[in-house]
């Protein structure tokens, strides 16, 4: 099975619509107060976002929400 790790919580068809055509958008970091450009597969995302809490994630047991969805 293959593991994820990069995973979105905003889809990127979402962040689509508002990226150029290069598939790069503007974000504003709140904490920091900077703005910069990215490529919408490095925003709205976080590793193992989905893995189950309490599961190793060596068994394929930790990414059952992931295949899921």
């Amino acid at each position: 099975m293959t593991r994820v790790k990069n995973e979105h919580y905003v889809p990127q068809g979402y962040l689509r619509k508002f990226a150029s055509q290069d598939e790069k958008i503007w974000v504003f970091d709140k904490t920091t107060q900077a703005s910069f450009e990215t490529g919408i597969r490095n925003i709205a995302s976080e590793t193992h976002f989905y893995d189950a809490p309490g599961v190793a994630r060596q068994s394929g047991v930790a990414q059952l929400i992931e295949k899921a969805l």
